[in-house]
């Protein structure tokens, strides 16, 4: 009896070592069973990109007062409630672009956006990012990510990105197109709540702003100290939202609600200039090829015009086309001088001499107003002030050469102010006045007279370095344009630069008007290089 229990015993011993290895040998060949690996949250892989990259709307070259405004970044309800209400009553389409952290954190602003009628834009996951250290495939994620989060709170997909603080290279303009967006804002003016105090400076900014321009509003904390904090964090790959990192108290501050001010004082502004408010789209539609197409550079030409490369401001040959003749009796006939104070001291020398000899100069007429800048000669409206005049009538320049019969026009006009944007506005406003003038006049031959110089005891702008800087820009876009830029601030330089103080009327004041010497050499370097 024993010996039999001892075999059933080890015969169910047997069985169950045979079921348990069989069971083993079960789970070690069960894909579901092994050891799951740690999955990081990664963007979708890379994509296959087309050649083709987004189009760029961006600040267009026009004679048209046209302008457009975007917005980006968030604020406060209220503030983005007050824009709405400015927007509204100006009957103006706002664009709006948000980051996907704003759509996943307030929606029901982004909401209320649509719902207003205006467009919301696509400035990925974090607007501040700067998208050309990423990855392509990064970069495609975040504005995927991001279009679905504004879809998620508004119920609409954006069509436009814009990222103010990257570059717009073919690889990022390439991932916007890949991400379904048909193309990219490229603002020309970043303006936030510490742009302005006080209404006259918005006035200022106005007279001097470039047509076609693409003015970004940055709202809240799209800028300024947001970045200083968190330098670590600005730039950094967002793959999916994160909370604020930022309370209640500090996410707006008292100075936030003034940017609905600013932007009223502003587009009040436009609209007393007589701009037209438009969309970036509506833009493209007013370009305008103002002064003809740039040709290359005449050989090592381009040296001359590099402002790092004097130690002084001044140069040993003057700029521009020189062509050393005399002038002959009548190559002032139909010729008109345009210009500001500096001018109508050369108008005065010119009166005067004319009463010794009444065919001196014969035929040269004079446009002169003290105060004529060149932005405030394209944006003054008729019968202001400031503008020159022509049969007892304040006219725009355009008009008054018509109306003097001219074949020839010298001009010289002075910035109205001198912002580190000024210069190239300059330029750009520069040619609006070209065109208008061939407009008006089509056979007019055009010279552009170099800015003269201020003595060296001048130290209110514009510095001598600052006037030189000035006609080196012109004298290139004149030798790329076929325009002729006569160097007259040559005559009057001394070694150093400087107006020449013998040539200067009010050494003691303005230290920039010419004396009857200095009207002298102006006039004979006039007359030994006549175009």
């Amino acid at each position: 009896m024993n010996q039999t229990l001892k075999a059933a015993a080890l015969a169910l011993f047997l069985v169950i070592l045979l079921v348990v290895l069989t069971g083993c040998q079960s789970r070690e060949t069960t894909p579901t069973e092994t050891v799951e690996q740690i999955v990081y949250v990664t963007p979708s892989p890379q994509p296959v990109l087309s050649e083709t990259a987004a189009g760029i709307l961006n600040g267009v070259e026009t004679s048209q007062l046209v302008v457009s405004i975007i917005f980006e970044g968030y604020a406060d309800d209220a503030v983005l409630e007050a824009i709405c209400d400015t927007l509204e009553e100006y009957d103006l389409d706002g664009l709006f672009f948000v980051d996907g952290n704003t759509a996943y954190e307030y929606p029901h602003m982004v909401s209320y956006l649509v719902e207003k009628g205006h467009e919301i834009g696509n400035s990925g996951m974090r607007g501040r990012s700067a998208n050309e250290r990423n990855s392509t495939s990064a970069n495609v994620h975040q504005f995927e990510r991001t279009q679905q989060l504004i879809y998620a709170a508004s119920g609409v997909y954006p069509t436009l990105a814009c990222f103010s603080n990257s570059s717009y290279t073919q690889a990022v303009l390439q991932a916007v197109t890949a991400s379904g967006l048909s193309g990219a804002v490229k603002p020309d003016i970043y303006l936030n709540r510490s742009s302005f105090v006080e209404r006259e400076e918005v006035d200022t900014f106005v007279e001097s702003l470039v047509r076609g321009s693409i003015i970004s509003i940055h709202l809240g904390n799209a800028t300024g100290g947001f970045e200083a904090a968190n330098e670590d964090l600005v730039g950094r790959v967002s793959l999916d939202p994160t909370p604020s990192i930022l309370d209640e108290e500090e996410k707006i501050s008292t100075t936030d609600l003034h940017i609905s001010e600013i932007l009223r004082w502003l587009v009040d502004s436009l609209v007393l200039n007589h701009y037209t408010i438009v969309t970036p789209r509506e833009l493209q539609e007013a370009k305008t090829n103002l002064i003809g197409t740039e040709i290359a550079l005449p050989d090592n030409y381009s040296s001359r015009l590099v402002l790092s490369n004097y130690s002084l401001p001044k140069t040993d040959t003057p700029l521009g086309v020189t062509v050393t003749r005399g002038s002959q009796a009548d190559d002032f006939y139909d010729t008109v001088f345009v210009g500001d104070s500096i001018m109508a001291n050369l108008m005065s020398y010119v009166n005067w001499r004319r009463e010794r000899d009444q065919l001196f100069w014969d035929g040269a007429k004079f446009l002169v107003s003290s105060k004529l800048t060149l932005e405030k000669a394209l944006i003054s409206d008729e019968g202001a002030a400031v503008l020159p005049m022509v049969d007892e009538r304040r006219v725009h320049i355009d008009d008054a050469l018509k109306l003097l019969g001219a074949r020839r026009v010298y001009i010289c006009l002075r910035p109205e102010n001198l912002r580190a944007y000024s210069e190239e506005r300059y330029l750009a406003n520069l040619k609006v006045l070209i065109y208008q003038i061939r407009q008006k006049n089509p056979n007019i031959d055009i010279i552009l007279l170099s800015i003269p110089p201020v003595i060296a005891a001048r130290n209110a702008t514009p510095s001598n370095w600052q006037v030189f800087n000035y006609n080196l820009m012109v004298c290139k876009m004149c030798v790329t344009h076929g325009i002729t830029f006569l160097d007259t601030a040559f005559a009057l330089r001394n070694e150093k630069g400087a107006l020449r103080e013998d040539y200067c009327l009010d050494p003691d004041s303005y230290g920039s008007h010419l004396n009857d010497a200095g009207c002298e050499a102006l006039l004979n370097y006039i007359n030994n290089n006549i175009p």
